[in-house]
This record gives C-alpha cells, sequence and structure tokens, in this order.
C-alpha cells in the first residue's frame, strides 16, 4: 500500500521541491498522518487528502460498492474493504463474487456462479450463504434496507433476505428480458426491477407500478430519495439515451434525451432532488427536479495546456458516472482526471492523476462518495483512490488565496503533488 500525503513545513514561493536538511545523528523524522504547509508565512495543517493502494488481483476491479471492493485474478475471487481487510475464496471451487454492498457492521457480496448471497461480519468472516433460486440471468448489487434486511435482484427476480439469511419475501416477474444494467431500491425495500420495454416496483412481493416503453432499455436506476425513481435508458433506433424521472406512484414525471449515439450511465440526485447524468460522450447534465435543463458541461474540454494528461477525442477515454456531495458539488470521472463542478456548473476544481503506474480511471464505473467526503474510485488497472474531496478543496482555496489568482488543477504524481505551481513532495 502506498500513502500519499502532503509533507510536513513546505514553502509556497517556490516552484521546486525544497531539499530535505539531515537532522542531527541521521535520525528520520517521525512518521506523520499529516502535514503542515507553509502559504504566505500561515500554517495550514490537514490529513492526508489521497490515498493510492494497489490491489490483489490483476484484473480490473468488476464492482466499487460502500467501501468494499470485488475483483479476481486467474485463482481467486476476493472481497476487499477500503481499509485493507479482505476474503477470497478460490475460483476452482466455483466461485466468483461480482457485486458487494458495506454496512456498519456487515458485509454482503453476490457469488455470480453459485447466483447467492453470502453475509460476512465486519472482520469478513462468513456468516451465511442463501441461494438466489434462479439458475441464469444476471445478478445485481445488494441494498439494504431501513430495517436492515437485504435487497437481492437479477434478472426477472427480486427478493428480501433477513439479516439471518432467511428469505423475507420474493418475486418473480413475468417479463423475460433480462436487465442490462444493475436494480435498485429504496431503503424503505421498494425495489426495481427494468430491462427491454419494461419497468416495474415491487413493494412486499408484490407489483406496485409498471412501465412498459418499445424499443427502450431501462438500463441504470436511481432512487431520488423523495419516493420516485430516475432511470437512465437507451434506444437502438436511433440511437440515444434517455433520462427518466417517476414519482411515487409510477406516472412519468419527465423524460430528456442526451446527445445523439450517446447512452446515459448512472444517473445521480442531488440534495435538492437536482439530476445530474453523465453520457458515454462526456457530456455532463445537471437538470432541475422538474426536468428543466439547467446546465450542460463537455468533461472531455475541461483541461489546461499545461495538464499532464490530456484528454483523447478519439473515443478511447469514457467518463465515470457522477457522483454529489451533500452541498451539490458534482464529481466525474474522466480519463486520469477527477473533475468538481460546483452546483451552478462551474469548475472548482480538478485533480490530474499522472503516476506513470496508474492508468485511465475504469470508465462507466460509479464512484463511491461517503458522508465525509472521501471518493472511493479506481483505476483500469490495480489501483484504489480514496480522495479526501473536502481537503482538496479547502487546500485549493488556501493556495489561491495566497497566489491571488485561480488555480487550474492539483496534480499528483508518484512523488509529489503539483498546486498552483507550487510543488509539494509526498510521503510514501
Amino acid at each position: 500500500m502506498r500513502i500519499l500525503s502532503l509533507t510536513p513545513s513546505m514553502p509556497a514561493r517556490a516552484n521546486t521541491p525544497r531539499a530535505t536538511a539531515s537532522r542531527p545523528g541521521g535520525s528520520e523524522p517521525p512518521d506523520r498522518s499529516a502535514g503542515t504547509m507553509e502559504l504566505a508565512h500561515r500554517a495550514h495543517t490537514m490529513a492526508p487528502p489521497v490515498q493510492v493502494k494497489s490491489l490483489p488481483w490483476e484484473h480490473s476491479v468488476e464492482h466499487l460498492g460502500d467501501g468494499v471492493l470485488t475483483g479476481h485474478n486467474a485463482e481467486s475471487t476476493c472481497l476487499l474493504s477500503t481499509e485493507g481487510k479482505s476474503f477470497c475464496l478460490p475460483r476452482k471451487d466455483n466461485h466468483f463474487f461480482y457485486a458487494a454492498l458495506r454496512t456498519p457492521d456487515r458485509f454482503y457480496a453476490v457469488d455470480a456462479t453459485r447466483r447467492s448471497l453470502m453475509a460476512f461480519d465486519s472482520e469478513l468472516h462468513p456468516l451465511w450463504d442463501a441461494p438466489s433460486g434462479v439458475a441464469d440471468g444476471n445478478l445485481h448489487p445488494p441494498v439494504e434496507t431501513e430495517k436492515g434486511d437485504v435487497f437481492f435482484s437479477g434478472a426477472s427476480f427480486a427478493a428480501v433476505v433477513g439479516r439471518d439469511g432467511s428469505e423475507r419475501w420474493s418475486y418473480r416477474s413475468p417479463h423475460l428480458s433480462a436487465p442490462v444494467g444493475h436494480c435498485s431500491a429504496h431503503a424503505d425495500g421498494t425495489g426495481y426491477l427494468g430491462g427491454a420495454d419494461w419497468l416495474e416496483a415491487i413493494r412486499e412481493g408484490k407489483p406496485a407500478w409498471s412501465c412498459e416503453r418499445r424499443g427502450l432499455v431501462f438500463s441504470r436506476l436511481c432512487p431520488d430519495g423523495r419516493g420516485g425513481l430516475v432511470a437512465a435508458a437507451f434506444t437502438h433506433t436511433p440511437p440515444g439515451g434517455r433520462i427518466l424521472a417517476f414519482d411515487a406512484d409510477g406516472n412519468l414525471r419527465w423524460e430528456r434525451q442526451t446527445r445523439e449515439y450517446n447512452r446515459a450511465l448512472q444517473p445521480a440526485v442531488g440534495p435538492r432532488g437536482e439530476v445530474y447524468a453523465v453520457d458515454q460522450g462526456g457530456n455532463l447534465y445537471a437538470f432541475e427536479p422538474d426536468g428543466s435543463l439547467r446546465w450542460e458541461r463537455r468533461t472531455q474540454d475541461q483541461h489546461t495546456p499545461d495538464d499532464l494528461f490530456t484528454p483523447t477525442r478519439s473515443g478511447d477515454q469514457y467518463p465515470t458516472s457522477p457522483v454529489v456531495d451533500g452541498d451539490g458539488n458534482v464529481f466525474v470521472g474522466y480519463g486520469r482526471s477527477l473533475l468538481c463542478f460546483d452546483p451552478e456548473g462551474k469548475l472548482r476544481g480538478k485533480l490530474v492523476i499522472a503516476a506513470a503506474e496508474v492508468r485511465p480511471l475504469e470508465p462507466f464505473q460509479v464512484p463511491q462518495l461517503d458522508s465525509r467526503g472521501i471518493l472511493a474510485l479506481h483505476d483500469g488497472g490495480k489501483q484504489l483512490f480514496s480522495i479526501d474531496t473536502h481537503a482538496l478543496l479547502n487546500l485549493k482555496s488556501q493556495v489561491e488565496k495566497s497566489l491571488g489568482k485561480p488555480v487550474p488543477a492539483i496534480e499528483v504524481e508518484s512523488d509529489r503533488v503539483r498546486i498552483g505551481g507550487i510543488v509539494l513532495p509526498v510521503r510514501r
């Protein structure tokens, strides 16, 4: 594991790293979890803003959940908490972890090969294994309900499983088309299933409402926190993406179209009920709660000439899905960059990951953002990033105030952080 943190007492006026003075007796400075940076003779202390962890497998992470990841290599399939705890099973025993969920005292994982839901305690010790009873089709990330049960779903089926592994209720949909994206659920246990031509809501094991749209594939679903649902969908003819919002009774509130040929990724809902969506072309949309377009930005245009990574326009780079914090700031990854827009669509900050061993961010992933402002996302190789967004935005504001001018980007390399021409060495 490699920890990137600001080195204590670095000057702001220099454009090159300050030489490290030898300590009496050749002793090394003590290991610290926080650093101090001097800006215009003022000291600011902060915790390490970026953490980079090498993952214990060779292939890309399959799914990033709330503080837990799943991944695999040729021999094993693994769960890994963001603190570094891990649990692996041999693939030769017919195991393959696909998606996971973390609660305050539990981990849950979907075993896509055995088609079951597994539960683990806080130390990743197995507790029970609940089979789905479905022989084929997609399985989807589990969701915790407000009662502490788990909503478990897949192609044309949904179930709620209790903390003891017993089934509370189950539902089999009459629709045969397998969902393309993942299903989702409200905290009250209302679940949603979507696929080609159809979308339906299930409460207590019974259909609550349904929507049938010929030619429309419901691929990504996001509860709006107010009893309703926001769905991303796409059409094949003509090719294009849609964003649809439904109320708690299944009535269509509004529908908007993305740019032609660009499917929408997982949408996100902000603190005021505003909806954010990114399409495959890197266009970021912000909609008011009533569906009116508030603003639109192109993520691939958000670069400056001195960036160490300039996004390409050749189609080989794609964005992540957006996430929103409690203040309405929107975060979206593109290539090697993490962008932050304020609620009005102004670019607040940009983190450029320029370390040589880091690949571009895994496209289409849904980054995870917790209440502390810690954002987790991964690249296309073996690197997991935990980014303290609050600390980085505060640091950027401090540097801008000291310099008296805007700072276009924060650049993270293997051994340094660059902020507005200031170079700060980092501690491994």
